[in-house]
Order: structure tokens, then sequence, then C-alpha cells
């Protein structure tokens, strides 16, 4: 998905996005990756493995390769995981409280946003690529490869790129890790370029930070929005370091000063930071909170919604409708934040809750990771959920059968009420008619 197309499907909209999303290029990715000579090498020799990680979202194509050399697998996701990721291990989100990664909603919603977040989550779990996947390893491997389904309820572990504070408390099994924050720098990030320190360290009244991320080009940004954040900018004191593709680009003004690429950890955790205006991506708003950085986020797809409604929730950052909005807006959210200090202070308070952990997201990983090694896969993690069907699971067949009971027992109950009762009048006005005659 380019990144021109991220606008033009912000415009359409998300269920839009998800009912017309085209997999084509990850079916292309997924025949490429099985003609790759070095891929071709390391079926041929089946060679041995202790361990793969499988990117999660979206890489089952992959899963056909693990399950052909038996290698003990970890799925690992950049983005928060669906029930169709999970699922194959017994775990479950319910969706009366956990929100869809594809949805805008919080943990608490309304019943209407219940439903939707319902809705959303069915639609969003055709993005699993499962059949697709199935049948390309299958032409490359063999027929008897097992279905998606079947090679999921054996994977050893997931980790999951999430952290309790930002992206909603959720019941998890003992081989579901939350390692939120994995590529955060540990104590000091690395040291900025001499030319971008003093840059930094000279701007009076501090700067602002402005990224959409690595996949959105700024060339791809329609022209009136780029030219809306133009305006506005020139009328700020503060300096803005703008991720741009294009570092000879004209007409912008004395207080933006463009890069092609930037170190974003040390950025952010410099001193003179105001404010980091960003697309609300997982790894953007984690790097936001562990350095004390307020948002303002304009999200264009997947979770950065989601992300966006959390971190407006907890009180350090505000949303911008990046396809809808006015150069007054614009303005007036950057001066909220940057002159609230409330919005800084709720980052700075954040940040301490997240470094608050008993040992980094990393060393986590890191034990988990060795812990399936030398127990083979880690067989004893298991919930035996990860053998039901989906009714089993939900007890659905329980309900149906405690339900037949009890309607039929209320049934016979009834009839046998109504019997005794037909006796009764029957005795009573047997018992009348005959005092009648006798009088």
């Amino acid at each position: 998905m380019s990144g021109g197309n991220m606008f033009q499907n912000r415009r359409k909209g998300k269920l839009a996005v998800l009912l017309n999303f085209d997999n084509t290029f990850i079916e292309e990715v997924c025949h490429k990756f099985y003609q790759n000579e070095e891929i071709i090498k390391i079926l041929k020799a089946k060679e041995k493995f202790d361990l793969a990680f499988v990117n999660a979202v979206p890489n089952q194509c992959v899963l056909g390769l693990v399950n052909y050399l038996s290698i003990p697998h970890i799925y690992l996701g950049s983005l928060p995981l669906t029930n169709s990721h999970i699922g194959g291990v017994g775990g479950f989100f319910p969706r009366s409280f956990i929100p869809s990664p594809f949805s805008p909603f919080v943990d608490k919603m309304t019943f209407l946003e219940r439903v939707m977040n319902f809705i959303i989550e069915m639609l969003s779990g055709h993005l699993y690529y499962q059949k697709q996947s199935a049948e390309i390893y299958r032409k490359y491997l063999g027929s008897d490869i097992p279905t998606v389904e079947e090679i999921d309820r054996n994977v050893s572990m997931i980790f999951m790129n999430t952290n309790f504070l930002l992206t909603f408390p959720r019941p998890l099994l003992p081989d579901i890790v939350e390692v939120g924050g994995m590529h955060l720098k540990q104590g000091r990030s690395d040291a900025l370029p001499s030319d971008l320190e003093e840059l930094l360290s000279g701007a009076k009244h501090g700067f602002i930070y402005f990224s959409l991320g690595s996949i959105v080009r700024t060339k791809n940004m329609p022209p009136d929005v780029r030219q809306k954040f133009i305006n506005v900018f020139s009328k700020l004191k503060q300096l803005v370091i703008w991720k741009w593709d294009n570092e000879s680009e004209a007409d912008l003004p004395d207080n933006v000063v463009v890069r092609k690429w930037l170190p974003q950890q040390a950025v952010l955790d410099h001193p003179n930071i105001k404010l980091f205006i960003t697309h609300g991506g997982l790894l953007s708003t984690q790097e936001s909170v562990y350095y004390g950085v307020p948002l303002l986020g304009a999200p264009l797809y997947v979770d950065q919604d989601l992300n966006m409604k959390q971190a407006e929730r907890l009180g350090y950052g505000l949303t911008l409708e990046i396809t809808d909005f006015t150069e007054e807006s614009l303005e007036d959210k950057i001066n909220t934040i940057v002159s609230n200090p409330s919005y800084a202070q709720k980052a700075k308070q954040l940040s301490q809750i997240f470094r608050d952990q008993p040992e980094t997201p990393t060393e986590r990983a890191v034990f988990w990771t060795e812990y399936v090694i030398r127990h083979k896969g880690a067989s004893h993690l298991r919930s035996g959920a990860r053998e039901l069907t989906p009714i089993q699971y939900h007890s659905l067949d329980v309900i149906l059968f405690l339900g037949v009971v009890s309607i039929t027992s209320l049934s016979v109950l009834g009839v046998i009420l109504f019997k005794v009762l037909q006796t009764t009048c029957s005795k009573l006005h047997l018992s009348s008619t005959g005092k009648t005659k006798v009088n």
C-alpha cells in the first residue's frame, strides 16, 4: 500500500478499505519467497533450526516452510494482534471491552460502539490470508502440508508488541507474552549527528518534530494538505524538524528544516522537544511515551486511530483528521499542546509508568525465546483450548443443550401442571354438580 493510496483510502473510510482490501501484492511476495534461491537451498538441504520468528501480520505464507522443516516458531507482530492471530493458541480478546486494532474505540464502549467493534473484527478476519497462503505454499512444498489453521495450533509462543498502558489490559495465556517497547533504547538514546545536535540545542523556543513514519511519502501527501502544514508552521516561533523525502524542496519557511532521515529516538530524547506530530503508529506512540513527549496525531490506517484515541484518553495527545482540517484547527491544536503544560506533564508521568517494569521488554523476549528452545517448543504452556472448535470454546453447544433441556423441562412441567389443573377442575365440577342434585 503506497503513501498516496493511504490518503485516498483514508477519505474512503476504514470499512471501505477492509471490504475492498487487495491482497494481490501479498500473494506475489509469497510466490517470490518460495522462488528465492536461498530459500530453495534451505528447503533442499532440509536445514535444522532451533527456532523461527514469523511476522504475524501478514506472513502466514512462511508457515508452510516452518512446518516442512519442523521448526518451532514464535509469532512476532509489530501491530496489535486480532483474534485471527491468537485463536490458534486458544487466546481470545472479548470485543465487549477489547477494541479491534481497526476500530477507533477504547475499552469502555457504548452499546452501538460494541456492535461496530464486533462487526469490524468480523470484517478484518479476511485480512489474515489463510486460504491464499495455504494454496501457495502447498504448490511449492506439497499438498500434504497442513492448513494455516492447523499449523497455527502448533505455534510455540506469541510475542505481542503491546503494553497494557497503551493498548489496554487484556486476558493473556502463558504462551502469549507482551514485549511492547522491545525496540526502545535503554538509558540514553544514541547521540545525534553534530549538526543536528547544534540545530536542536540552539532552538530558543524549542522544536517540533514532524514525521509520518517510514511508509508514508511526503511527495504523496495531497498538495493542499502539505501547504496547510507549511502555512501553519510559518506562524510558529518554534523550530520545526520535518522528515521529508526531498531535502531540496523550495518555498519552506525559515523555521522549517527538512531531513530525508532522522534518528527518531534521539530526536525525541532531546530536552528541547515540545511536540511530536506523528501518524500515530504503534512504535511511534511507544517512543513518545517512553521519552515523555506529547503527541499530535494524524492517523491514516490500521491501528493508528485506536492509538491516538488512547493518547487522547490518557491526556498526552490530540488527534487531527489529516484529510479534513483547516489551518486554524491545526494551529489551535499545536498551540494547545505546546502552551498547556498538562500534556507534557502527563507524557512524563506515563513515561515513568511505562519504564516501571521488572525487566526490559528485550530481556523478557530473550528469556522466553531461550525458554522455548530449552524446552523444545514448550508444549507444557499450551492451553487445551487449542483443540476446541469455536462452538466448544464459547460453550455454545453447552448453552444450546441447557437451553433445550430447560425448554423441554418447562414444557413437560407445563403439561403436567395443565393436566393437574384440568383434573382438579374436573373433580370440582363433578363435586359441585353432585351437591346440586342432592339438594
